[in-house]
């Protein structure tokens, strides 16, 4: 399978992270995501997406890319204060990625298929 993105762009808006959450699922679903990778997937996009949103002021890019492998999700703010994850959150993004790094403007994670991580 080739690789498949998709890329979000919004304003700064937490009602908006729905439609990040089910984009993501919906794309991992296609290559074959179990549901327990699902939740972690689901989980982390969350996190991470939430502390973006939290740090933005103006719009909010979210790239989501799968391939035969996995996901890569990353986020960037055009405009952050400085994205910050507390220590539950650094927990469960530990847990539920396989990857994962935090930089002023954004994100980046990783979620591999359990049958090939």
């Amino acid at each position: 399978m080739a690789d498949h993105s998709l890329k979000l762009t919004f304003p700064c808006d937490p009602s908006v992270l729905r439609v990040v959450r089910l984009a993501a699922s919906s794309m991992a679903m296609d290559v074959g995501f179990g549901i327990n990778d699902l939740d972690d997937l689901s989980l982390a996009v969350d996190e991470l997406t939430s502390a973006l949103l939290e740090s933005a002021t103006g719009e909010v890019e979210v790239r989501i890319v799968v391939d035969d492998f996995g996901v890569t999700v990353t986020g960037v703010a055009t405009d952050s204060t400085g994205v910050e994850l507390n220590d539950l959150a650094v927990s469960i993004l530990n847990a539920a990625t396989d990857r994962f790094t935090v930089r002023e403007d954004g994100y980046s994670m990783v979620k591999l298929r359990a049958d090939v991580g």
